[in-house]
């Protein structure tokens, strides 16, 4: 019960989070077909491979004696591709938000076809070299009626790969903190650029003020995430 009970609230909001994607990715109108919305796909992607190998690594058990050891280190490295690949979509997003908000015209397609081509591959890229110090870690292990099951990778390994997650997540607040408050004096200079409140202007200010909004739920969200690397990092390694 206690298992299901950590599992679910999770399992719930994962599917809901997938529902929402393939809403967004089959829509037809054409604001859902922009670069910000692209960004969102990838990272609500890379997030759910999180949620998914997070709760597969907590809730099975994983010992040599049923070969189950092997889906270890690809469920560890997955993890951390897709937290990775999650902290940087999101960076991309609060980066292509202030570019579209300091344009007069705030067209939401400001940026070509091979850019984001090249920013989803860097994307891909750098999740995918967070976990080259995982494959050759060993594990520490603990033991349960005479049986031994695998609790983590090595103690080193751990503290490298929590190092390498607070640096990315300091990086990203650093980063995401500076071009939101960007964003925000683009938002405010919008509003004095758009007073004559012809319908129009009404529905572009509503809309940017909504996507603003998606980013700072996000920074907040990360911020959180954040703390709790540093926390564990410092447990760890103290």
């Amino acid at each position: 019960m206690t298992v299901w009970g950590e599992v679910l609230p999770d399992l719930v909001l994962c599917s809901l989070y997938v529902y929402l994607l393939l809403r967004v990715w089959t829509a037809p109108e054409k604001r859902f077909h922009t670069p910000f919305y692209t960004f969102f796909i990838s990272t609500g992607i890379y997030s759910i491979i999180t949620v998914i190998t997070y709760q597969f690594i907590n809730v099975f058990n994983f010992t040599e004696l049923y070969w189950t050891y092997h889906f270890y280190k690809p469920l560890i490295a997955l993890n951390a591709f897709g937290s990775v690949g999650g902290t940087f979509g999101k960076a991309a997003i609060a980066v292509h938000r202030y570019f579209v908000m300091r344009r007069r015209d705030f067209a939401e397609k400001t940026l070509l076809r091979p850019v984001i081509v090249r920013v989803l591959v860097a994307q891909f890229v750098l999740s995918l070299l967070e976990t080259v110090s995982i494959w050759p870690a060993s594990f520490t292990y603990t033991t349960v009626n005479g049986i031994e099951y695998i609790l983590s990778i090595s103690d080193t390994s751990t503290l490298i790969q929590k190092g390498l997650a607070v640096s990315n997540y300091v990086l990203y607040v650093i980063c995401n903190s500076i071009f939101s408050v960007l964003t925000s004096r683009e938002l405010y200079r919008m509003r004095e650029m758009l007073e004559d409140k012809t319908p129009a202007s009404r529905k572009i200010l509503v809309q940017q003020r909504r996507l603003f909004i998606v980013v700072t739920v996000c920074s907040i969200s990360h911020l959180i995430k954040a703390l709790h690397q540093v926390r564990l990092f410092l447990l760890i390694s103290g």
